[in-house]
């Protein structure tokens, strides 16, 4: 009976014994799958800080072979012949693009890449003309139209841009956060994007929170930490242009981007091209008339 007893004993302290090792062994296995966890977790946020902090104003740094293969690739919708142009918005009437200036006078145009006041310090166009799809230039009279009632005018920084120049533009920014790729181009290309802000009839500047193509975080239209006037101009201009059809782009206050863009194919036809086929187009027309 004693000896039974003992057995029981003894079976009971080991199996306790038994118990507190395997929990034991629970509780390590456990720790280590959490450590790895938050291991990966910093991994990762460490490999997201340094994705941030590569994205500088002008990347000095060239990309992988593949990278540039990819982003270097042409897109597949580019009209760059006058021939395939002048077809195309003979099909496509409302893909013509046109001189701001012949369509709305009262429009104040400042063509920021024809000179050297830009980022790049260079002029990227051969002459200061503004020409932007024939389709947002109404849209853009009747923004005008409603700024002048409340005393302001529109200005227009830029607006259709030669595809060429947009690859131009990626060879010295190398960013798709603050350049369109070459792979995809701009919707500027398609004359469908502008830049614009605004100022008072008499040519009084407004506070904005930044100026044209500045790269810094105050320059996003969701940015807070600015004057409350700045902030009152620039969602003054960005509800104008929503009412008529135009999304303001995340990180650029300036940049509106029109309806159906998609739409319309990329173009590569220079400003001297372009006001050469409204020369011919306006002879045609006097020709019919007489």
């Amino acid at each position: 009976m004693k000896l039974n007893i003992k057995i029981q004993i003894l079976f009971l302290l080991f199996s306790s014994i038994f118990i507190a090792c395997q929990n034991k062994k629970s509780n390590y296995n456990e720790h280590e799958i959490n450590n790895e966890i938050v291991d990966v977790q910093e991994e990762t946020q460490e490999v997201e800080n340094e994705e941030l902090d590569t994205i500088k104003p002008i990347i000095e740094e060239k990309d992988t072979v593949e990278r540039n293969s990819t982003y270097n690739s042409k897109p597949a919708r580019l009209i760059s012949d006058i021939e395939a142009y002048k077809n195309h918005i003979e099909k496509n009437p409302k893909h013509k693009l046109i001189r701001l200036a012949d369509h709305n006078s009262k429009i104040k145009l400042v063509p920021r890449y024809y000179g050297t006041n830009n980022i790049f310090d260079r002029s990227l166009y051969s002459m200061p003309e503004v020409f932007i799809c024939i389709q947002i230039a109404e849209s853009l009279s009747a923004i005008n139209q409603e700024l002048e009632e409340d005393g302001y005018r529109l200005i227009v920084w830029d607006a259709y841009r030669p595809y060429s120049v947009t690859v131009e533009m990626w060879e010295h920014i190398r960013n798709p956060r603050y350049a369109a790729t070459p792979q995809k181009g701009s919707r500027h290309n398609r004359g469908m994007a502008v830049d614009v802000s605004i100022e008072k009839l008499d040519g009084t500047k407004v506070e904005m929170p930044t100026d044209f193509d500045d790269l810094s975080r105050e320059a996003s239209p969701l940015y807070h930490g600015i004057s409350h006037e700045a902030r009152q101009n620039r969602d003054y201009l960005i509800a104008k242009m929503q009412k008529h059809g135009f999304t303001v782009l995340s990180s650029e206050w300036w940049h509106f981007d029109y309806k159906g863009w998609s739409y319309v194919p990329l173009f590569d036809i220079s400003f001297e091209d372009l006001l050469r086929i409204e020369k011919e187009q306006y002879l045609k027309i006097s020709k019919k008339i007489k």
